[in-house]
């Protein structure tokens, strides 16, 4: 039976993306090892509104530490630019009619590469992202990362400053999520003779993070693949199983493969497998 539905294999490259974005908001300082992920995911902050007769001025600030915000709908032209992770969008506001963007401008690129670390203390890590350039000013952000245990886990960004001229913002954001997940790995130290050497901590690899997601698409392509025979050919029962032919001959297949390396295990040891036959009296 052809795969009509080469689920799993579609699902691949959404996973390794996903994958991708985890490690892009790891940072290792030398010192230790901070995992902001769960600080992941767009966040929007709407700052002070400014008089400007006669309309108002209003700023909206949108940042996403893992990858690029989610430009949302609306006009293309109003929306923050592709590859973008952080986003400053200005409008001007009057009375009885419709908000109008004037500023759409990328601070900070969501490059992994435009991204650099600096442990300020144990409990402080300071972010500087670069940017484009906009209106002929290089862009870019300085977040300073606090951890906060007492902290709402709810808890956004602090707008701290933003200057036209140099093209420049500043955030402060007390998390508890902002906290070093642990320490790099140290320098070797002699051997103590009079202690065992401990095993050295495993930490999950891109092999484990792989194992974990083939085990997440399974029931996936099952779960997905059941629904699609169901809504689409009425499928009961065994008919539900995507691809079912191909998994009923899944035993015989193994099967096969078995016999054939245990007859060729046997060649290499001297004597052959009988397989049938009337054995010489």
């Amino acid at each position: 039976m052809l795969f009509r539905r080469p689920l799993a294999l579609a699902l691949l490259p959404m996973l390794l993306a996903l994958l991708a974005r985890a490690e892009q908001c790891k940072f290792n300082t030398g010192k230790h090892v901070w995992d902001l992920t769960p600080l992941g995911g767009t966040k929007e902050l709407q700052l002070e509104d400014q008089p400007t007769p006669p309309t108002t001025t209003k700023s909206k600030l949108l940042i996403n530490l893992c990858g690029e915000v989610d430009r949302g709908a609306g006009a293309e032209e109003d929306k923050c630019p592709p590859d973008t992770r952080v986003c400053l969008v200005i409008s001007n506001s009057k009375p009885n009619e419709p908000d109008r963007v004037v500023s759409v401008i990328p601070v900070a690129s969501a490059k992994e590469e435009d991204a650099k670390a600096e442990e300020v203390a144990d409990d402080q890590l300071r972010l500087s992202l670069a940017g484009p350039t906009y209106a002929k000013v290089q862009q870019s952000a300085q977040i300073a990362l606090v951890c906060d245990k007492a902290a709402s886990p709810d808890a956004l960004p602090t707008f701290t400053s933003y200057s036209p001229d140099s093209g420049v913002l500043h955030l402060s954001w007390h998390h508890p999520s902002a906290c070093p997940s642990s320490s790099s790995d140290p320098k070797p130290s002699p051997p103590d003779s009079s202690n065992p050497p401990a095993k050295k901590e495993q930490r999950r690899g891109f092999f484990g993070w792989l194992f974990f997601l083939i085990l997440l698409a399974i029931p996936l392509y099952f779960g997905l693949g059941a629904y699609y025979n169901y809504s689409q050919y009425g499928a009961r029962g065994w008919d539900l199983v995507p691809h079912r032919d191909f998994w009923r001959e899944v035993p015989f297949l193994l099967r096969d493969i078995g016999a054939h390396l245990c007859g060729s295990l046997g060649g290499w040891g001297g004597s052959r497998v009988e397989r049938g036959g009337y054995a010489a009296v």
